[in-house]
């Protein structure tokens, strides 16, 4: 009589063994492929942001602020830059509500949150991504930041052929990212400036104390010639600080050093 053939016990942990060994070691390789895929996710979302802002600014002449009125509200960033972003009809029906005396429209939009940092889901208008709004307590220095607090009294405005002529677009930030979701609507109550918008201060050390996120390492950010890049979180605060500025020689003090090749 012939014996019955088949795998033995030992045969058959060994082959659990390599089948365990090897998912341990294609885990990593496909959390970082995944991880690939929502940071070119983000930069997509920023690259038709950035060249929404910049519709925005050819049209009127110079960047929206992180605040804005339109008619008698004051609102974010967002709003004034739907129609370049073919968002049109949500403005419109935005528009009519305010008209009415009351906001009640909430719409979201991935465009306006990254895959790495999802919003709560009963969050209705989540926002993930803020402006340039240069340095905390100087919304009157175009020199300093580039989307500034335009829902005050006399509002001072920054255009792209400034920035061009001093410190130059592809080297001044135009956004970046925020852990801090919130509201793109942000209409009929406070808003927090810091929540709306990231800068710089004379006392800060770090860049995590104004930009944020679930990418390793760093953050992504858009520059005021369209362009995205990626951050390091490490990066030399200085550096950041004349990134914000788009005119680094007129800020209070002067930045007069000049960025080096490779700097960022």
């Amino acid at each position: 009589m012939r014996g019955t053939k088949g795998f033995t016990l030992i045969e058959l942990l060994v082959v659990i063994a390599i089948i365990g060994i090897l998912i341990a070691l294609l885990l990593p390789a496909v959390q970082a492929a995944r991880e690939a895929a929502r940071r070119a996710s983000c930069m997509n979302n920023q690259k038709q942001l950035s060249l929404g802002m910049v519709g925005f600014e050819s049209d009127r002449g110079h960047f929206a602020g992180y605040k804005n009125k339109v008619g008698t509200r004051t609102t974010t960033w967002v709003v004034p830059i739907l129609p370049y972003i073919e968002l049109q009809e949500v403005y419109d029906a935005w528009a009519e509500e305010v008209g009415a005396g009351q906001v009640k429209r909430r719409v979201r939009m991935s465009l306006l949150t990254c895959p790495s940092n999802p919003p709560d889901p009963l969050d209705p208008s989540p926002l993930g991504y803020i402006p340039n709004r240069g340095r905390y307590g100087r919304d009157d220095s175009p020199a300093e930041g580039v989307c500034l607090n335009h829902a005050i009294g006399s509002p001072t405005y920054v255009s792209l052929g400034y920035i061009s002529s001093h410190d130059g677009s592809s080297a001044t930030l135009l956004l970046s990212e925020s852990l801090s979701m919130k509201c793109w609507v942000r209409e009929g109550w406070a808003i927090n400036d810091k929540l709306l918008a990231f800068g710089w201060t004379t006392d800060s050390t770090k860049i995590t104390d104004f930009v944020s996120s679930n990418h390793a390492g760093g953050v992504v950010a858009s520059f005021c010639d369209g362009h995205q890049q990626f951050l390091r979180d490490n990066l030399d605060y200085e550096v950041y600080k004349q990134l914000l500025s788009p005119s680094g020689r007129d800020c209070s003090p002067p930045m007069t050093s000049v960025l080096p090749a490779g700097a960022y």
